[in-house]
């Protein structure tokens, strides 16, 4: 019994007949995020503010993978997947007209995506 659950759930997380990983993942980006005078007056409603985002970034056909609140030159550092750069830009200048925080955002590289960067450098 536990070896038909098994191939059952092998065949479950098997991809598709023609599906490419490569096409399916979306560019990352690494956040850096700082509140301006009117988010630090508000900071109780930071994590509001972050449920908010983030649905906004889902609405967008995104997600966060990571987000947290930090301590240094920094108040918050997230990693984010959008679909493409003016997807991000757009979220971005969203966030920033709420008029509570600035952000500096960096499009990050995987490992899987180095080796055609670099084959590109002749």
């Amino acid at each position: 019994m536990s070896d038909e659950r098994l191939v059952v759930a092998r065949f479950l997380i098997v991809p598709p007949p023609g599906h490419n990983e490569k096409e399916a993942e979306m560019p990352k980006y690494v956040i850096l995020v700082n509140w301006t005078d009117q988010g630090a007056k508000s900071a109780k409603d930071t994590v509001s503010r972050f449920r908010a985002a983030r649905q906004l970034v889902e609405s967008k056909g995104g997600t966060f993978d990571t987000f947290f609140w930090t301590l240094g030159p920094f108040d918050m550092v997230a990693v984010s997947d959008v679909p493409d750069d003016e997807t991000g830009t757009a979220i971005n200048l969203a966030l920033a007209s709420t008029g509570n925080v600035r952000t500096l955002t960096m499009r990050a590289f995987t490992e899987d995506e180095m080796p055609g960067i670099i084959a590109k450098m002749g």
